[in-house]
């Protein structure tokens, strides 16, 4: 008994490690996801010749590269070791990022950089949520709640890696955007690859026809995961990748000063996903009162200024992750028993960059139209977040009725 008790605590500690480890990836992968939304005003005020509809292209180039690349990547990677598939995007995305860090003055360069760019980042999520899956079945731990703690990986990761970019866009330039974060993703890839993993034979392949494991995969709950993503995306990529240009033109923040006001938005988003992690029920209802939340906030955000605008950024990350990690990395983890762990967290996440595919784009069009305001932007945000809380709604109805876990 006492032999049971210990290998017991072994896999726990085992399983502890790892999720840490996982973690750790996951968030280094966020130097070359968010460092472009603070080199894009830096770029526009160096007079390169490229204007916010220009950038706002490559950061759609990006983000459908990522949408196809999570497709692709959630169903091959079903099939290999997952912590080696988070390592090689890893280095994969820091060989993009020198490139750019060369190429960034020039349109078409920048183009192609971001959609290999995005390729090569696409490999990390599905692969993550599904090396977490496996360790926390392993040890028998909590599911819900160890994804939980697993999605403040990229929140973590979201803040440091603005902070850190915009000190090193602010003393040395734009280049040293890209470069900072390909150093970052080449050590923690390098390290990963070497290290000496989990066993995984068992879960490495799934024994599913590649056309059971697309029917496993195209079911209702990931479908309208999916919806609620695209929808949630136009709001977090949105804020993402144009909220600082908004803070440096509008209120005429220093990039420095507005690394450092958003870096607290994910830190926010940290704290809010803490506090759904220990949520072991009404996961889904937290969810549904945190995007009326958050829909407040962009209804009246155009109208603050000062300490009020940080502090309403910052309340906003607070209420925008629990829905992002409910969505993404909850709902993907319950599907382990099914063999589609990453298949479903690409498939949600895929359909995610559909809207952060639009609303790159879509952000300088309402700007435009709107005389140069950012009024539309706000509105469009906030009826984004409201129909999202509608549909996790029914979601949740839809669940309840079937009498299982969603």
């Amino acid at each position: 008994m006492e032999k049971i008790q210990e290998i017991k605590q072994e896999e726990q500690k085992e399983s502890t490690k790892w999720l840490w480890h996982i973690w750790l990836s996951y968030a280094c992968y966020y130097f070359g996801r968010v460092n472009l939304s603070i080199i894009t005003p830096v770029i526009i005020a160096a007079n390169l010749g490229l204007t916010k509809t220009d950038l706002g292209l490559v950061a759609s180039c990006f983000f459908f590269a990522y949408m196809a690349g999570q497709f692709l990547h959630g169903q091959i990677s079903e099939r290999f070791n997952p912590f080696k598939y988070v390592a090689i995007g890893l280095i994969l995305s820091a060989i993009m990022n020198v490139f750019m860090g060369f190429a960034g003055g020039y349109l078409i360069l920048l183009i192609a950089g971001q959609l290999l760019e995005g390729l090569t980042e696409s490999m990390g999520w599905s692969s993550t949520v599904r090396s977490n899956a496996i360790v926390t079945k392993t040890a028998g731990r909590d599911m819900d709640k160890q994804s939980g703690l697993l999605g403040t990986s990229y929140q973590f990761g979201n803040s440091i890696a603005w902070l850190l970019t915009a000190f090193a866009v602010g003393q040395w330039g734009w280049q040293a955007g890209f470069f900072l974060a390909a150093a970052v993703m080449f050590i923690r890839g390098i390290t990963l690859y070497f290290m000496k993993h989990p066993h995984v034979e068992q879960y490495e392949h799934s024994g599913l026809s590649f056309w059971q494991q697309l029917k496993n995969t195209f079911t209702p709950v990931i479908l309208v995961s999916g919806f609620c993503m695209i929808l949630l995306n136009m709001v977090r990529y949105g804020v993402i990748t144009w909220i600082p240009t908004y803070l440096v033109q509008v209120q005429h923040s220093t990039i420095v000063g507005t690394g450092l006001k958003i870096c607290l938005i994910p830190i926010a988003g940290i704290l809010g996903t803490l506090l759904y992690s220990k949520i072991d029920k009404w996961k889904e209802i937290f969810s549904i009162i945190s995007m009326i939340c958050l829909a407040g906030i962009f209804y009246f955000y155009g109208s603050m200024t000062g300490i009020i605008s940080v502090i309403a950024l910052i309340a906003s990350g607070f209420f925008l992750y629990p829905t992002h990690v409910f969505l993404v990395t909850t709902v993907p983890s319950r599907f382990l028993e099914k063999k589609v762990v990453a298949a479903s967290a690409g498939m949600i996440d895929g359909f995610a960059y559909i809207g952060a595919i639009i609303i790159g784009s879509l952000v300088p069009y309402l700007i435009k139209i709107n005389g140069g305001g950012w009024s539309l932007v706000f509105n469009f945000w906030t009826a984004a977040s409201i129909v999202v809380a509608i549909v996790t709604l029914g979601l949740y109805i839809y669940s309840k009725r079937k009498r299982k876990d969603i």
